[in-house]
């Protein structure tokens, strides 16, 4: 699994991690909101917690860390329209900042896995809290900012969390936007020129698209349910959807399921590459998502939903994206 798809499995897993954390958090009579005061609670707690920074590093604790590690990142990333990235080129514990001046600690970091469990046997480095561009921030380890934290120990309330926070703070150009990225919305992908490239292909060549497959394409609701029969008709099995000699079909038909779906609650195109198994089509990377970042789906793979159970899924959910899309206007 190459850096984006690590990075990606770690924001996977930062929902149910950060919402363990809260139920912990709530017992404690502290709330977790991505604030500065929240960050100082997690400094107090994380003292309290571990005496030494190889404390951190035990097994038994990898849990409760790698949920902290979520929570600070989290944190930061939203203060300033961030990401998330996955650093495993080599000597990736010593270059991490804030830097650890322990060299043998730097070394056991290294030798552990910081992937959720699901992915760990794949996973080599740790998670990096990017902040947004342009700013002169540098991007930041959490596990390092723990770490830092349980090393320091001011005697005030300005531990290594606090104060990356209000560094972070002081060079954000805008608030942050409504919600949080990774726990009830989801990123936004760079740009795609490929991606790009295959929207402008299928909108030149839609009208040819249509000859070859005649139908009623009108952009109406009921267009779904006869593009899912002649999905059916065309590829109806898996192996076929994903047979390179259905590729003019299929390129057409994820196209103008996508560009119903925009229609219905607004949305676009983005790219995903990292979610593309080797010999897949690029089509499993290229999903819709709704410009307000709360929701995202796949139309190729709402096609293949529709062989694979024989239910018309991707009419199910253009009409949940459609009752949204008339609820928010």
């Amino acid at each position: 699994m190459d850096r984006q798809g690590l990075a990606a499995d770690w924001e996977s897993g930062i929902a149910p991690a950060v919402g363990g954390l809260q139920d912990n958090a709530t017992a404690r009579g502290l709330q977790l909101d991505y604030s500065i005061e929240s960050l100082r609670a997690v400094e107090s707690v994380t003292r309290t917690l571990f005496d030494e920074p190889e404390h951190v590093l035990r097994a038994e604790e990898r849990s409760l860390v790698q949920a902290l590690m979520a929570y600070v990142g989290v944190s930061l990333i939203h203060l300033t329209g961030g990401r998330w990235e996955w650093d495993d080129e080599p000597r990736f514990a010593q270059r991490a900042r804030p830097p650890l001046t322990d060299a043998s600690l730097a070394e056991a970091v290294a030798t552990h896995n910081w992937a959720w469990p699901d992915i760990e046997h794949a996973a080599v480095g740790i998670p990096i809290a990017v902040p947004g561009d342009g700013l002169g921030l540098e991007p930041v380890s959490p596990l390092h900012l723990l770490l830092a934290t349980v090393a320091d120990r001011p005697e005030n309330d300005s531990g290594p969390l606090a104060r990356t926070y209000s560094t972070w703070q002081t060079r954000g150009a805008t608030p942050p936007k409504p919600g949080v990225v990774g726990i009830d919305i989801y990123d936004t992908p760079a740009a795609s020129t490929g991606l790009d490239a295959w929207l402008a292909a299928r909108r030149q060549g839609f009208g040819a698209w249509g000859a070859r497959y005649p139908g009623p394409w009108d952009n109406k609701p009921e267009s779904i349910d006869a593009l899912t029969e002649l999905t059916h008709n065309v590829t109806p099995t898996v192996e076929s959807l994903y047979d390179s000699a259905n590729a003019d079909f299929v390129d057409g038909a994820t196209w103008y399921l996508g560009e119903m779906l925009c229609h219905a609650d607004p949305a676009r195109w983005v790219d995903r590459p990292h979610m593309v198994r080797d010999g897949e089509p690029a089509l499993v990377g290229y999903h819709i998502q709704t410009n307000d970042e709360a929701a995202t789906t796949n139309p190729f793979l709402l096609l293949e939903l529709c062989l694979t159970t024989g239910q018309p899924k991707a009419r199910s959910v253009y009409d949940k994206w459609l009752k949204h899309g008339k609820a928010q206007s």
